[in-house]
């Protein structure tokens, strides 16, 4: 299992430090420090970042423990396991309930917290602007949601564009954009 992973073969990995093998440079001092705590007789239950052969970084869950046997301890055992279709659609789920799937704005839930975020901080000045769209139910009764739906899209595109990307611009309501 281990070999289908991380795509080894089985002459490339026997023999060779897993630390050395699947850990990202940036991971070493956690992949040690796991080693460290299983060595010593700890139960090593984490996800992390590992590494293929061909360099393409990949989310894990690790399992390791220590192999004792009568003589003591032996060795130990861990067990990998890619976790990074799940880990994508965590980050999926994550990015929807903050954003507006129509814009891909922020949507009135995160714009209400980072207004409790930023009330509760001490940075000063604040500035909000609302807008929304003229006619837009209209443009909706008279030509179709689709219609509407483009407009919507250009307006977040618009104030998008004439932001800085430090600015919170979010889609409140269904015609109604914020800009903190």
């Amino acid at each position: 299992h281990f070999l289908e992973i991380f795509g080894y073969e089985k002459s490339e990995a026997v023999g060779s430090k897993i630390d050395e093998l699947i850990t990202p440079e940036d991971k070493k001092e956690e992949g040690f420090y796991y080693t460290n705590e299983a060595m010593n007789g700890n139960d090593i239950k984490e996800e992390s970042i590992r590494m293929k052969k061909s360099g393409e970084r990949i989310h894990v869950s690790i399992h390791a423990f220590p192999l004792r046997l009568d003589e003591g301890q032996i060795g130990i055992y861990g067990i990998y396991n890619d976790i990074t279709e799940r880990k994508k659609e965590e980050e999926k789920r994550k990015y929807l309930s903050f954003h507006d799937q129509l814009t891909d704005l922020y949507n009135r839930r995160y714009f209400e917290n980072e207004m409790n975020r930023l009330n509760k901080s001490r940075k000063t000045p604040i500035s909000i602007i609302i807008a929304d769209i003229d006619s837009l139910k209209q443009i909706n009764d008279n030509y179709g949601h689709r219609k509407g739906d483009k407009h919507i899209k250009k307006a977040a595109e618009i104030i998008s564009d004439v932001t800085r990307t430090e600015d919170i611009v979010a889609r409140i309501g269904g015609d109604e954009f914020a800009v903190l």
